[in-house]
This record gives structure tokens, sequence and C-alpha cells, in this order.
């Protein structure tokens, strides 16, 4: 009496190859994911999400990726605390790529308190030594002044609904 597996049986009922380069192995995978496949897409999608909500380029959504990886081992839970550490790797990305983000704006779009989210920010630098340039105030000239609707007008870069 051969025992079953469950999905062997269907598969050779419906052709398929089981194996390392067959497609029920690729089935399979889909249906029985590995841990470490679940947390790994999980991150990517915290830090996607972060990074579409404040409009970042594929560079710092990889930056902020990487630092979210080594932040937590590659492990992903639930709760507040992956959402603080996704926008605190999101905010340290931002500020190593020089990119006009503040800790508010992290704060807002990944609906968190700021001052938690600084303190994970902060919390996070010091465990894993990152080093992070000063705030250059230069970079949120452009972004004032573009949030100014005068300015923009008086530059030429008003859009004509807005008359």
């Amino acid at each position: 009496v051969h025992e079953d597996r469950g999905g062997q049986l269907a598969a050779a009922r419906g052709g398929l190859a089981i194996g390392p380069g067959g497609v029920g192995a690729h089935i399979a995978k889909q249906f029985f994911r590995d841990e470490e496949a679940t947390h790994m897409e999980n991150i990517t999608k915290s830090v996607n999400f972060a990074c579409g909500q404040l409009r970042l380029g594929k560079d710092a959504a990889a930056d902020a990726k990487a630092l979210v990886v080594k932040a937590c081992d590659g492990r992903w839970g639930e709760g507040e605390w992956t959402t603080m550490l996704t926008g605190a790797c999101v905010y340290a990305a931002s500020r190593q790529n020089a990119l006009p983000i503040t800790v508010r704006d992290v704060a807002e779009a990944c609906q968190l308190d700021v001052f938690a989210l600084g303190r994970v920010y902060n919390r996070l630098k010091f465990l894993h030594e990152l080093k992070v340039p000063p705030l250059d105030p230069a970079t949120f000239v452009a972004r004032a002044a573009a949030a100014i609707p005068q300015l923009r007008d008086a530059m030429g870069g008003g859009d004509e609904d807005d008359a």
C-alpha cells in the first residue's frame, strides 16, 4: 500500500512534474510558502507602501528595505512596532539620500506618533551605528517655495488652473 502525499497524486493526474524544476514545485511553493519568504514579502510591502506615500524613488526604497531587513534580522512580526521600524528605516534612508523628507512627513504617511517615531529612529541609529548626514536646510528651500502659490506664480511654475 502506497501512501499518497496529497498533491503528488493530483499533480500526477494533471500531468504536472513534481520536483525542483517542475511546475508542481512552483505551485506548491505558492501554497506553502516558507516563513522567511513570507517575512521578506511583508517587509517589501510595508516599505513600498511607506515610500509610495512619500513618493520616494526606488533607490531610497531599496535602502529602506535593506535597513529594515538588517534591523529585524529578516524576521517580521505584527503590530505597531513593525510600522514604527519601517517608518524609522524610511526616514533614515531618506536622510542618507539627502531627500527633503521630515520625520513628521514619515509619521503622517505611516500614521504614527511623530515623537514615538523619533525615538525609534534614534534607537535605530544607535543600535546599528548608522551614519546620517546632518540636515541641510537648502534641500528644503525648493520644497518650501513650491508650497507657496505666490512664489510658484512669480517663478512661472504656477498652473493656469490656479487663476
